[in-house]
């Protein structure tokens, strides 16, 4: 450390609060991946496995074509893992090297099941653009007055909206 270098000393209250903001910051990471895997059907073929996956497994499985999916599926899969919604198990492969294999977590049941009902859908359906758009109008309707902000990004409520397109989704998950 150099003579103009300060050393910051933080309380352990100041961590948890520096944590908290930068997860208020990152909060619709996880929700964005999830509805990745979800679109992938890589949570349907976790789900359906008696075995845990390797990400190559899984791209090959999937028929994916990108010779660099697996690489791309590692890193989804294992942000889902540092938040309990997949398992992850450090094995190695047939050569030796180090491979992560993946499995349903704690949380994934909720959006994996078939029967019983599951948040998937919901979650499709909020993290759709034409749901998130209404999000990057919400200034807009502070200062114009109008009070929706799914109207001013969509042209009609959320509702309406959903009459005109029929969608199975948007449908299945209103109240």
């Amino acid at each position: 450390m150099s003579s103009d270098e300060t050393l910051v000393v933080t309380t352990a209250q100041e961590d948890e609060e520096f944590l908290f903001a930068f997860n208020q910051a990152m909060i619709s990471t996880v929700p964005m991946v999830l509805k990745a895997i979800i679109e992938l059907g890589i949570l349907k073929l976790l789900s359906e496995s008696s075995t845990q996956l390797s990400p190559t497994q899984i791209a090959s499985r999937l028929s994916i074509k990108n010779p660099d999916a697996a690489v791309t599926i590692d890193r989804i899969l294992r942000l889902l893992a540092s938040f309990s919604f997949l398992s992850c198990t450090l094995m190695q492969d047939k050569a030796g090297r180090p491979e992560r294999m993946y499995t349903l977590g704690p949380s994934s049941k909720y959006f994996a099941r078939e029967q019983g009902g599951s948040f998937a859908p919901w979650l499709l359906f909020l993290f759709d653009k034409v749901c998130l758009s209404a999000w990057f109008r919400l200034k807009d309707a502070v200062i114009e007055g109008e009070c929706d902000p799914f109207a001013l990004a969509n042209g009609a409520i959320l509702f309406d909206y959903a009459d005109q397109t029929r969608s199975s989704t948007t449908t299945s998950t209103m109240p």
